[in-house]
């Protein structure tokens, strides 16, 4: 996830956690080598307080846009809007809840395309 800032979505990870779902969270960890911005360095702690697994995205990717949900594993929600309540209503992004069972294979490939990525997911941690 690129940004997140909502802190209602936060709250929802974090019950989704403890009403136990496996919630893991990939955070941009920054632009091109800097360092987190405040909002997800914030978002980091708070998600890791609540009890969700969340890492930084593998420093060799310079950003890390990508903005996908596997929801009970049996669907992709694929999104092009940040989680910055401070764009809702002045973007112009969309979001799609895809459930084709030959869809949603290639949606969780994406998410584990690299070995750190692949290993934190099967992990859950």
């Amino acid at each position: 996830m690129y940004e997140l800032e909502d802190t209602q979505i936060e709250n929802a990870l974090i019950s989704a956690e403890k009403n136990g779902v496996a919630v893991r969270v990939l955070l941009n960890e920054g632009d091109y080598g800097a360092q987190p911005s405040s909002y997800s360095a914030a978002a980091y702690q708070y998600l890791r307080a609540g009890g969700v697994s969340v890492h930084w995205s593998p420093s060799y990717f310079a950003l890390t846009h990508q903005k996908t949900m596997i929801v009970d594993g049996n669907q992709a929600v694929i999104m092009t809007f940040n989680l910055t309540p401070q764009y809702y209503s002045t973007d112009r992004d969309f979001g799609i809840v895809d459930k084709d069972p030959e869809i949603l294979p290639q949606s969780k490939r994406h998410l584990t395309m690299t070995g750190r990525i692949k290993r934190y997911c099967r992990a859950g941690r």
